[in-house]
């Protein structure tokens, strides 16, 4: 979870302060990453090192996939389908934290059914976890509209909770009492999701500061 890949962070971050290492890296974190463990560490480590660099660099999981492929950054954390195929020579994975399933996330007060079209509430262009919901919805030829869009985990949160519609979300991420379900007659199936690393492989710093984890 977000909390073992803090310490792990944390770890990389106390081993990496050599000198044959190039200690400016641009790290990218995903939007719902909970950033503040991970950046108390970096910035705790910058004040004892003054030649160590992170940028750090927090937007949706396929902008920093996209920013990785044309150099931009140099490592990231990602979230991801697990039927993703990232066929990169540019890219490796040097670590796979977790892998769980999607899960439909509704509130059970406000939102117990609909009527013919499913009020979806996605969060914005770039998020593997609502490709994933759009993609099933097509193909199970399920009816559904936009009802809210954010690029805000809290925002998207918030927005079921008031039952405004119905989104997606890894298991570990739906809040309490909230409702959720795999799948049912009227829901189709969702694919798993999983968090890795990934990095440049022309990047020796970004590969060398990822494998100290």
């Amino acid at each position: 979870d977000a909390i073992e890949v803090i310490k792990k962070v944390d770890m990389l971050v106390q081993s990496v302060r050599r000198p044959e290492l190039d200690q400016h890296i641009r790290f990218g974190i995903p939007l719902n990453f909970g950033t503040a463990g991970l950046q108390n560490a970096l910035f705790n480590h910058m004040a004892a090192d003054k030649k160590f660099r992170v940028r750090l660099i927090s937007d949706t999981s396929m902008r920093l996939a996209a920013m990785l492929k044309n150099g931009a950054l140099d490592a990231a954390i990602i979230n991801e389908s697990t039927v993703t195929d990232v066929t990169d020579e540019t890219l490796t994975v040097t670590h796979s934290f977790q892998e769980e399933p999607l899960v439909w996330v509704f509130n059970p007060e406000t939102l117990a059914d609909w009527a013919d079209e499913l009020p979806f509430v996605g969060f914005s262009e770039g998020s593997p976890w609502t490709q994933a919901a759009v993609k099933a919805l097509h193909e199970a030829g399920v009816a559904h509209y936009y009802a809210y869009m954010s690029t805000s985990f809290e925002s998207v949160c918030c927005a079921v909770g008031e039952g405004i519609g119905m989104t997606v979300l890894p298991l570990s991420e739906v809040p309490e009492n909230y409702a959720f379900v795999a799948s049912n007659d009227r829901l189709p199936p969702l694919p798993a999701v999983r968090t890795v690393i990934r990095a440049r492989t022309e990047s020796s710093s970004a590969l060398e500061f990822c494998k100290l984890m």
